[in-house]
């Protein structure tokens, strides 16, 4: 299988994982670090693009979001886990929520995770700003 397929199966998967494993994200965290080292970004990524969507549907203010979101990404056990957890997170957020979401997610962050939230927000936020809807 092409390798850009395969990081798009994982990357999709933990929607399956998530549903079987009764939305505990720890557990799917736990299947993520259990696949082919070159595809567990593809996996954390994927994870955090729902950890952004669970903040969306249970959140009522941006801060709530981001607070959430972040929560479900602070599951992860090391910086790999994390920083791609908030890699698809923030580029959910972009995609569905726009700029301003994205930024209230990067801002709660810790400082480590805080640049790569910021750097990823802007390189996301130039690809969709055209799509970019409002809140």
């Amino acid at each position: 299988m092409n390798a850009h397929y395969k990081d798009r199966c994982y990357q999709y998967q933990t929607s399956y994982a998530l549903e079987t494993q009764g939305g505990d994200f720890a557990r799917v965290f736990d299947f993520c670090k259990e696949v082919e080292h070159d595809h567990r970004p593809a996996c954390y990524g994927g994870l955090g693009g729902y950890a952004s969507v669970r903040s969306i549907q249970h959140s009522v203010t941006d801060v709530g979001r981001a607070e959430s979101a972040n929560m479900l990404c602070a599951l992860g056990e090391d910086y790999e886990a994390r920083s791609n957890c908030v890699f698809g997170a923030v580029a959910t957020f972009i995609r569905y929520r726009g700029d301003a979401q994205a930024r209230a997610f990067c801002e709660c962050l810790d400082a480590e995770l805080r640049s790569v939230c910021l750097e990823t927000a802007e390189e996301h936020y130039k690809k969709y700003a055209t799509k970019a809807p409002t809140d």
